[in-house]
């Protein structure tokens, strides 16, 4: 298990981006078995810079977003 996720194990808890710290590389939504993460852009059709979002009503608190993101953007947060 990740040091970073076990403050909230057990708990009811969703990830968080940290927006500032997202580069928009999409591991974190190849990674999420629930499908609870998308890429979207800042700008209209798709243009500018992609961020992942979070659906919370999709995201199970599983961790697996958290350990595949390389800049540590990722934090799970009590719903």
């Amino acid at each position: 298990m990740s040091r970073r996720r076990s403050a909230v194990t057990g708990a009811l808890a969703m990830a968080v981006i940290i927006s500032e710290r997202c580069s928009g590389c999409g591991a974190c939504v190849s990674a999420c078995p629930f499908a609870a993460l998308t890429l979207l852009t800042d700008q209209p059709r798709g243009r500018g810079k992609k961020r992942a979002v979070v659906d919370p009503c999709l995201c199970c608190n599983c961790g697996g977003c958290i350990d595949q993101c390389p800049l540590n953007a990722i934090n799970l947060t009590l719903k």
